[in-house]
């Protein structure tokens, strides 16, 4: 690239990263092709990376020209946008002062932000910058050490400056002034074109607000001022039409002034039907929405705003970001759908995750209260049983004459434990089977309920002497087809659920009784459980069949291992039969099964 001349791409070797590969590798044609596909996917991903950055910056441009604002303001906003963008080391933006043709440094952002110095005032001629405004042609490089027109080559060393960009800002060949900035990476001719489109806009907002100031010192000057003004705002209108997001105008009084193509999805009207109309009265939806709040905001308080909105009618998410402008408000907003999905989605994937690990927290808790608590029952009859039995042995070793009724009365413990153990053990053996999916292997014969009942009743009576258990049979005999051995398990449950969480003692009352009903012929055996104990809080009801799930009223003050219940729901159901329950915290709770005659 020769100094002074417009940047001129080369051939490059390195432009083809397959011309090495095809002299040097043996691949297969396939191979060759699949490689070319995935550079060209690269190199068009990094277009479009290009490209959104261009326009980026245009938009950026655009903004700042058209806000109200003083010239210097609006050029120094540009200038941190060319910084940002285009990944600059500096940029900066002179204006001319035509009566002494002096180039005054007007906005500087990046590295250097001062505005004084050597390069303040330019005179045009001298130095580069002054050559730029004089030859009214773009200085570009991407050799910055060693190009004759970097004038210190050790500091562009010492910061390592690659590439250098000057253009003059021309209105129809008119020099207004230049913009110019440095860069630590070659630039490329995509972000080489976006500048000059750029410098093209910068001068017509220059010359824009020049010929605002100038109109205000004489009605020729105004006149003239005018239509100038006019045909630099139908230039700026065709570049807001041009640009990929959304953008409308509105003047003091809500009215629409403008809306470019690219608004017409939002708006959901033709734009020539809008122009001139209110947008409240238009959309009258609108009053109670984010978009009335904040563009009065705006407005009212001279300041931007920017925000997020959904407009349900559209089924969309808009990124929106509004302006104060001389004479309204200028509204900049982009579809954001998609990515609004995609944090919703990862919001939702983390929710997931958090509940699920909740639950197997709780599930690893509550299998811990379950060991501990079956690992306690299991130790209480053991200790008995194996207390009794040594009491026994003791006795027999020194030949010690045992009456008949501490014998039995020694026997009878040992019995009422190892039934004890043997109701755990088959509830955990059951629970086992269930878990794999089994069903319960029943053993079905004819068998009288209330026989059974009493059976229980007296067992269960004989471990306590603070509670009264009552049986109450409505029939003297009440035959069904059942499992004996389970069937007995459901009410011993029921009836030590109701002597366990009775602590204070009191009375228990065993109904058994004939239900008649007009969909099942011969009706069903009703037992029912009541107690006068803790009860069961409300939100417990739903889960309390749950296994592993205790009362919360119980939890941590009484041993419990939470498959009791679940065990006779399953025994019940596996018998044709159901099983509820009614309880009222503090006051008592009746368990009632119903099973098929």
């Amino acid at each position: 690239m020769s100094p002074g001349r417009p940047w001129r791409r080369e051939k490059s070797p390195k432009e083809n990263p397959m011309d090495g590969l095809e002299q040097s590798s043996p691949a297969l044609p396939e191979e060759l092709d699949a490689l070319r596909a995935r550079v060209a996917m690269l190199e068009q991903g990094e277009a479009l990376q290009e490209i959104l950055r261009t326009a980026a910056l245009s938009r950026d441009v655009g903004v700042a020209l058209v806000q109200d604002m003083p010239l210097q303001h609006s050029l120094q906003q540009i200038a941190q946008a060319l910084v940002h963008h285009l990944d600059a080391a500096f940029a900066r933006i002179w204006t001319l002062n035509t009566s002494i043709q002096v180039l005054e440094l007007q906005a500087s952002a990046g590295l250097y932000t001062h505005l004084d110095g050597t390069h303040s005032r330019v005179p045009v001629g001298t130095l580069k910058i002054g050559l730029i405004a004089a030859e009214r042609l773009p200085l570009l490089t991407n050799a910055v050490p060693g190009d004759p027109r970097v004038s210190d080559q050790e500091w562009a060393k010492r910061e390592g400056m690659v590439a250098f960009a000057g253009y003059p800002l021309l209105i129809e060949e008119k020099v207004v002034g230049v913009m110019a900035l440095f860069a630590r990476k070659p630039l490329t001719p995509a972000t080489l074109d976006a500048m000059a489109s750029v410098s093209n806009i910068i001068a017509l907002g220059i010359d824009h607000k020049r010929v605002e100031d100038e109109r205000n010192r004489s009605l020729v000057v105004e006149q003239r001022a005018q239509a100038e003004s006019e045909a630099a705002r139908q230039r700026l209108t065709s570049i807001l039409d041009n640009l990929t997001d959304g953008f409308m105008l509105f003047d003091t009084q809500w009215r629409y002034i403008y809306i470019n193509p690219q608004a017409g999805p939002f708006t959901a009207k033709p734009r020539e039907e809008l122009l001139g109309k209110n947008v409240w009265e238009e959309f009258p939806g609108l009053v109670d929405s984010i978009s009335y709040r904040k563009y009065h905001e705006a407005l009212n308080n001279q300041e931007q705003v920017a925000f997020e909105e959904y407009a349900p009618r559209l089924t969309r998410w808009f990124d929106v970001r509004a302006y104060p402008v001389s004479d309204g408000l200028a509204v900049y907003f982009r579809d954001i759908t998609e990515r609004k999905r995609s944090e919703d989605e990862r919001r939702r994937l983390l929710e997931d995750a958090q509940r699920a690990r909740a639950e197997a927290e709780a599930a690893l808790q509550v299998r811990n209260l379950f060991l501990s608590a079956i690992s306690h029952d299991l130790k209480t009859p053991l200790t008995t049983i194996k207390g009794t039995t040594q009491l026994l042995q003791q006795r027999a070793s020194r030949a010690q004459a045992m009456d008949i009724p501490q014998l039995l009365k020694g026997l009878n413990l040992i019995e009422s434990a190892t039934r004890k153990m043997t109701v755990m053990i088959d509830e955990v053996l059951d629970l086992a089977q269930l878990e794999s999916g089994q069903q319960l292997e029943l053993n079905i014969s004819q068998l009288d309920l209330v026989a059974l009942v009493q059976q229980v009743v007296a067992v269960l009576q004989a471990t306590t002497t603070q509670h009264r258990i009552q049986v109450e049979a409505a029939v003297p005999r009440l035959l069904i087809a059942g499992d004996a051995l389970r069937l007995d398990r459901v009410i011993g449950n029921l009836l030590s659920n109701a002597i366990k969480y009775s602590p204070r003692g009191g009375a228990i009352t065993v109904r058994v009784s004939h239900e008649e009903h007009e969909d099942k012929a011969g009706g069903f055996a009703v037992v029912g459980v009541t107690d006068q104990g803790l009860g069961i809080p409300a939100a417990d009801l739903p889960h309390i069949f749950d296994q592993f799930r205790r009362a919360a009223n119980v939890t941590g003050r009484i041993l419990g291992t939470g498959i009791g219940l679940a065990n006779c729901l399953q025994i019940v159901r596996q018998h044709g039969g159901t099983i509820a329950v009614t309880s009222l915290e503090g006051s008592g709770t009746t368990f009632l099964v119903r099973l098929p005659l």
